[in-house]
């Protein structure tokens, strides 16, 4: 008895790659953002040129405001300003001056009258005299923008009062007031103008990325063929019908294209239905419950509609659409589809 060995070959065919279904999905998605127009607008125009620009302006007119309030004279309330005379004249010297408050500085604070003002404690005159930290109060609310300029000037003029008093201090006991500050930290940028241009750069394909989802976050207008026939859908039947187009366009027919992404619609949806003398609604349900919301909320022509009803329990397909696109610009008395309608 002969016993035959079987000896597996191995196998010769590619393994299914991954990177080729995402590729495949890629193209798909650039192909349908290629077609829809604002969406290009959008994210060629608005993400590259527009926001960079108004990013820049903005920036610029703050920095005009800042510059502008940092050079005005300030007037601020100061609480307790007759137990630190020096003070206030100094901080006059800085033009920053003091004005009179008629009523409660808290109030005018949460009332949003005054921006800041001082608090000199009961005391200070007191810890002056001894040597010790003297406390003034910046009085401000955090939460308003408006405010960080004035606070920020005045807590920079304290700051500098501080360190003049205590290098005064120091050179009145014959100490040297550079003992008191061990570090001199500085910096040193050795950045190239190629590299703070290649940094500002980098905020761009996250400004693609966004112009793309802000330009086809509610629908996506394919209106390439031109013609006053279009075709109205929804996301589920989107891969069918851009093969039903495909199809439709060897027999002679140009069909221009919404994807509606969202409810309620918006103008662009009324300008499309208004820009066609004939409207396909494709959907996969029974009632056509989208064709009834587009003439409900819509000023469309109901006699402009006509329904691709498909709803067989299977996907729709782009033979199904091009039938009853067909049936109804070439009527030949075709049979239905099992569990679809057309009208």
């Amino acid at each position: 008895m002969t016993r035959t060995t079987l000896i597996a070959k191995p196998s010769t065919a590619k393994p299914s790659s991954g990177i080729a279904s995402l590729w495949t999905v890629m193209k798909k998605e650039l192909r349908e953002l290629s077609r829809d127009r604002r969406t290009l607008v959008l994210a060629l125009v608005m993400g590259p040129l527009l926001t960079p620009a108004l990013i820049l302006g903005m920036g610029a007119m703050a920095e005009s405001r800042a510059k502008s309030q940092i050079e005005k004279p300030l007037a601020i309330a100061m609480i307790g300003a007759e137990r630190a005379p020096n003070l206030v004249a100094w901080l006059g010297g800085q033009g920053i001056s003091r004005k009179v408050l008629a009523g409660d500085p808290d109030e005018a604070i949460r009332d949003q009258d005054e921006d800041v003002y001082l608090r000199i404690e009961k005391d200070y005159g007191a810890h002056w005299r001894d040597g010790t930290p003297a406390l003034v109060e910046i009085v401000h609310d955090s939460t308003r923008q408006d405010a960080d300029i004035p606070v920020k000037r005045v807590e920079a003029a304290l700051n500098q009062y501080r360190q003049l008093t205590g290098a005064l201090r120091l050179l009145a006991r014959g100490i040297n007031p550079g003992v008191a500050a061990p570090l001199a930290v500085a910096h040193k940028d050795l950045s190239t103008p190629e590299a703070r241009k290649g940094l500002s750069m980098s905020i761009l394909p996250y400004l693609l990325i966004l112009s793309a989802f802000l330009g086809g976050a509610h629908l996506i207008i394919d209106a390439t063929a031109g013609g006053k026939i279009g075709l109205v859908s929804l996301g589920s039947c989107d891969g069918a019908i851009h093969e039903a187009i495909d199809i439709l366009k060897t027999h002679g027919v140009g069909l221009n294209y919404m994807r509606v992404r969202s409810f309620p619609f918006t103008e662009d949806v009324e300008k499309f239905l208004a820009a066609h003398e004939l409207l396909f609604v494709v959907e996969q349900n029974r009632d056509a419950q989208f064709r009834a919301l587009l003439t409900l909320e819509t000023a469309v022509d109901k006699s402009k509609l006509r329904s691709l009803l498909h709803y067989s329990g299977l996907p729709i397909s782009s033979e199904f659409i091009v039938e009853g696109v067909l049936a109804e610009l070439q009527p030949r008395g075709k049979a239905q589809p099992k569990g679809a309608a057309h009208g």
